[in-house]
């Protein structure tokens, strides 16, 4: 083996070794990333995640007032509907009396 296929060996193997420190290091960097994506994603997924747990609370807050609110709305009509049929009884017999009254004038 000749000097200059020596110095290559050497050359090329202190380039190989140099080489994998790199690509050891450069995995070991992308590990960390990846461990640090991977940890701000699952705070994401549950800030999501509680996000999602609020609106539907909210969600069914609002659906049960709405229907509280049309259930009052009817019971409220139906109230008025009662009152409104009561005066209009008390009245008729009234007018009715009224209207006897006139008959017999005429």
């Amino acid at each position: 083996m000749s000097i200059e296929d020596r110095v290559r060996e050497i050359v090329r193997d202190e380039l190989k070794s140099r080489m994998e420190e790199i690509e050891i290091r450069f995995q070991r960097y992308i590990d960390e990333e990846l461990k640090k994506f991977s940890e701000e994603l699952e705070k994401f997924r549950g800030e999501i995640s509680e996000l999602c747990e609020r609106v539907g609370k909210l969600e069914t807050n609002s659906k049960n007032k709405w229907n509280l609110l049309l259930k009052l709305r009817k019971h409220t009509i139906d109230q008025l509907m009662a009152e409104y049929r009561k005066i209009a009884e008390s009245i008729r017999p009234a007018e009715r009396g009224e209207e006897e009254g006139a008959e017999e004038t005429v």
